[in-house]
């Protein structure tokens, strides 16, 4: 989780470190899916808008002119 994070950042590393353990744990993919939408929803919404702290965009997307 912590390389994830820091190549891909916390909006996308989040959201795919639930769905990988979620399908690691043989749960049914349309859970998992939306277990990880609202990953990304809760540190997006409660970090990005609400406290208003910078999540950086990790290497690997800034590299590529994402983020």
């Amino acid at each position: 989780m912590f390389v994830a994070v820091l190549l891909l950042g916390f909006l996308v590393a989040v959201p795919l470190g639930a769905l990988a353990y979620l399908r690691a744990a043989r749960e049914r993919l349309l859970p998992s899916v939306a277990i990880a939408a609202l990953c990304w929803a809760f540190v997006y919404g409660i970090f990005d808008r609400v406290l208003h702290v910078p999540l950086p965009p990790g290497e690997l997307l800034r590299l590529a002119g994402l983020g």
